[in-house]
């Protein structure tokens, strides 16, 4: 069993190949990793160079951590010939996790509004209150 990553990109697969009968030029290597239900698949093509086949795996991001996926090479040549060349069960990780650990909603407090008001006292000069009176009542 092989583990890749679903948040995090992963290693190359490397496969050491023996061809015989047919140039490597003319083999489309594929890498499949599926979901056991079948309803989430990637496609990775690969490259051959010198009878080994690399597979660039990017992060699986639409599989669960703990999920069990399946994963094949095959080999289509000429576009006649399918072979399915490795098959093995996948172990989905996280490379990093960030978890929630409790959720609790604030209640909002209402703030008190407080007015203050100071009594101040002034006394008045009685003569210039009553002065305007004054002038109009001198008739």
């Amino acid at each position: 069993m092989i583990s890749l990553y679903n948040n995090n990109p992963n290693r190359r697969l490397k496969f050491k190949m023996n061809i015989s009968g047919v140039e490597s030029s003319s083999i489309i290597p594929r890498l499949v990793i599926e979901s056991s239900d079948k309803s989430k698949a990637i496609l990775v093509n690969g490259t051959i160079e010198e009878n080994v086949c690399y597979f660039a795996i990017p992060e699986l991001s639409g599989f669960d951590k703990g999920e069990k996926v399946k994963a094949y090479y095959e080999a289509i040549v000429d576009e006649e010939q399918y072979s399915k060349l490795w098959e093995d069960t996948v172990d989905v990780e996280s490379k990093r996790e960030i978890k929630v650990s409790e959720a609790v909603q604030e209640e909002e407090t209402k703030k008190k509004t407080e007015l203050q008001a100071e009594a101040m006292i002034e006394e008045e000069d009685d003569e210039e209150f009553f002065e305007p009176l004054r002038l109009i009542n001198k008739k």
